[in-house]
């Protein structure tokens, strides 16, 4: 398991979906980025998010390695549409659908890292083949989920008021949009419209707040 560990992540960090369960034992999911160290994995979420609750609550969770971006939209913003089953092993779920690999692991450790993010370091239990993702490589699917990644940054960087990196932060998620409007079909262009939008409103409301102070 660990030569295949090392060959999924052999370019150092990683974006995968990682489902946990909540305190209703239902799936959440959500982007995150991981990395192999030694024989453990090691992700880094927001302590303010549902993914460290669940974790620092006890949840088992599963790696959906993929390179769909509809499936890292979904997570985010459409959830209802993403279906799952049960996990093999462990007391989670698996995404059903475009899914190249699942890991599924245990939480081994939870150490504080700064004021606002966690590491945690996952034991993998087993590691099997999903349908795949079936895609040639396409510029504007990984732009979504760069866009996507900018997105979640958003509210950390307003919450340690760091409004400047939020504004650098936003004009990238622009030039992915227009990127995936230039290459991107009708479903990219459609979820990076809504991206767009919602990162749109996240810093007008900043912006407004700045101005009001001033």
């Amino acid at each position: 398991m660990l030569e295949l560990l090392r060959k999924i992540f052999r370019y150092g960090h990683h974006e995968i979906l990682l489902t946990t369960i909540d305190i209703n034992n239902n799936p959440n999911t959500a982007p995150m980025g991981v990395k192999l160290s030694n024989n453990f994995l090691i992700i880094e979420p927001y302590t303010s998010t549902d993914t460290y609750s669940n974790i620092a609550r006890g949840s088992d969770l599963v790696i959906n390695v993929t390179s769909d971006s509809i499936l890292y939209y979904s997570s985010l913003l459409r959830p209802e549409k993403l279906n799952y089953s049960k996990a093999r092993h462990v007391n989670s779920f698996i995404i059903n659908g475009n899914i190249d690999m699942y890991i599924e692991g245990r939480v081994m450790k939870i150490e504080n890292i700064s004021s606002i993010r966690a590491r945690v370091v996952i034991d993998p239990i087993d590691i099997y083949e999903g349908e795949g993702s079936n895609a040639a490589y396409s510029r504007a699917n990984n732009a979504l989920i760069e866009a996507l990644v900018y997105y979640t940054k958003l509210q950390p960087l307003i919450i340690q008021g760091q409004h400047h990196q939020v504004m650098e932060t936003y004009q990238r998620i622009k030039d992915l949009v227009a990127l995936i409007n230039r290459l991107g079909s009708s479903e990219l262009k459609e979820a990076a419209r809504t991206v767009l939008a919602k990162a749109t409103n996240i810093t007008s409301k900043l912006q407004k707040q700045c101005r009001y102070k001033d």
